[in-house]
């Protein structure tokens, strides 16, 4: 095994594309089986990996992070695509995905979607309950998937070298902001999309996209986003916001609903937290503990 570093970019049943660092361009391989058949690993896409003389992968460098759904790893910057119309903009959605990415420890970047949709009045309204994720320290940016603005430059500014995931339910715009991000790798949009209104996000595999900027995970769309493999105290602990403050409640246990010196509930209604988001709270640990309830039944 030599020292040389490569990027799994995608898989097949040919095997693993791979990006080769020291020579940048992509090489095709495979796993050495017998290393992985009596192991827990499996290869993601994201790994770090090490081949063989033969090219083959026979071991995994550690991961800095990795997410589940979807399965990937080693994520500089996660890019949480909203949509501000057609889907209608979702902060329970937002809310949801901020805290899986806090409890993977994954930086997150706020993009709203489809902004030459609004109003002057709805995105001064949208821009303001954005504030309230700016104040969280969170990075926020209006973003149309199809024109090179002022706030697109601002986004090229904070994704730079890095290895970004965009993340977004469908139809929010991730395939036309690849391409606009590279023309060259041309993602599939169903541009006749007549309830969506501007192109349907037609990826169906997660795949690794090099280009001048950065390296782009592209994943699947999706309908609706399951967070069954958290506990209720994840919640408590990861929720956007409160990761800060839940430790200066009078109980360590607490789950902020109606327990005794709570001090995520004092906020609320002291309006440093969001009312809203707190609503979005509730339901998500709703969410979870019947998640929860239903595996002690298995």
């Amino acid at each position: 095994m030599d020292n040389k570093e490569y990027l799994v970019l995608s898989s097949s049943s040919l095997g693993y594309t791979l990006y080769d660092f020291s020579k940048k361009e992509n090489i095709i391989c495979r796993v050495r089986n017998k290393i992985f058949y009596h192991s827990d690993t499996s290869v993601k896409v994201g790994d770090i990996v090490y081949l063989d003389d033969k090219d083959n992968i026979i071991k995994i460098k550690e991961r800095k992070n990795q997410l589940k759904r979807p399965n990937v790893s080693n994520i500089d910057l996660a890019c949480l695509i909203i949509s501000s119309k057609r889907p209608d903009f979702s902060s329970y959605l937002l809310d949801k995905y901020l805290t899986i990415n806090n409890y993977y420890k994954i930086p997150s970047l706020i993009l709203i979607s489809k902004k030459d949709l609004l109003t002057k009045k709805e995105k001064d309204e949208l821009e303001k309950r954005m504030d309230y994720y700016r104040k969280l320290h969170y990075d926020v940016i209006f973003i149309d998937c199809y024109k090179k603005d002022e706030d697109f430059s601002t986004f090229i500014s904070l994704i730079y070298d890095k290895k970004i995931c965009l993340i977004g339910q469908t139809g929010v715009g991730k395939s036309s902001l690849i391409n606009l991000l590279d023309s060259s790798i041309n993602r599939e949009v169903d541009k006749n999309d007549n309830i969506i209104g501007r192109g349907r996000h037609t990826t169906k595999e997660v795949k690794i996209f090099k280009t001048d900027f950065c390296f782009i995970y592209d994943t699947p769309g999706f309908s609706s986003f399951d967070i069954d493999y958290l506990k209720p105290k994840d919640i408590s602990v990861f929720f956007p916001g409160y990761d800060t403050i839940f430790n200066r409640c009078y109980f360590n246990n607490c789950l902020h609903e109606k327990e005794k010196g709570c001090e995520v509930i004092k906020q609320v209604d002291e309006g440093h937290l969001s009312f809203d988001s707190y609503k979005n709270y509730l339901k998500i640990l709703k969410e979870v503990k019947s998640f929860d309830v239903w595996k002690k039944k298995i």
